[in-house]
This record gives structure tokens, C-alpha cells and sequence, in this order.
């Protein structure tokens, strides 16, 4: 029964034009309704959700971006890259992917030197 509110609410929202972040919302918010959780327990997981150790690193990894950008290396990793392999074909589908490895690396993102 849950689910078909869930779903319901969602297609409805979407027809009438809600933007998706509102349309989660909205139907998620439903769903807890039609469902019968008690409140307290609905913002108890809430918080849980919230509080974890890997969601610090998000606001870090955007101002490491801005400093990219605003500092203009960013910039300055692309034409290096572009200088190794910018010569072939296909070249700047290689050179995103090459700079990404290169900004993985320097993040200190593991899997994407992989």
C-alpha cells in the first residue's frame, strides 16, 4: 500500500510539473504519513543518516574545487594533459578523463587512479 502512494504521489507531482527536489520530498514525506512511523523515529534516522563520518568530506572536496577554479589551475592541468594526448583523435574525451585522474589523484581519491 506504501509503495503505491510512494509511486503514485511521485508520477502525480511529476505531471503537474513539481520539480524533482520537491517531489521527493513530498512523496517521501507521504509515504511516512500513509505508513504510520512514528515521528520521533522518522527524525532519530534522520539524524543517523546525517551524522556519518563520510559526509564531512563533501564540503571539503567543493572548496577544493573552488580553489581549483578560482586559482586557475584547473586551467592549468587541462593544457597540461591536452599536451601529452591532445594530438590524437578523439582527443578531448581522453584529456576529460585524463584530468580526472590527475584531480582524483590530487583529492586523494583512490579509485580513481585505478
Amino acid at each position: 500500500m506504501e509503495l503505491f502512494v510512494l509511486v503514485g504521489c511521485f508520477l502525480l507531482l511529476l505531471v503537474m510539473g513539481f520539480p524533482i527536489a520537491f517531489n521527493m520530498i513530498l512523496s517521501s514525506s507521504m509515504y511516512l504519513l500513509v505508513g504510520g512511523y512514528p515521528q520521533l523515529l522518522v527524525v532519530q534516522r534522520m539524524f543517523e543518516g546525517m551524522n556519518g563520518f563520510s559526509l564531512l568530506s563533501v564540503p571539503f572536496f567543493v572548496l577544493t574545487g573552488q580553489f581549483l577554479l578560482k586559482g586557475h589551475l584547473l586551467e592549468a592541468l587541462i593544457d597540461f594533459v591536452n599536451a601529452f594526448i591532445g594530438h590524437v583523435r578523439g582527443a578531448l574525451a581522453l584529456v576529460t578523463v585524463g584530468t580526472c585522474l590527475f584531480m582524483g589523484a590530487i583529492v586523494g581519491l583512490a579509485l580513481a587512479s585505478v
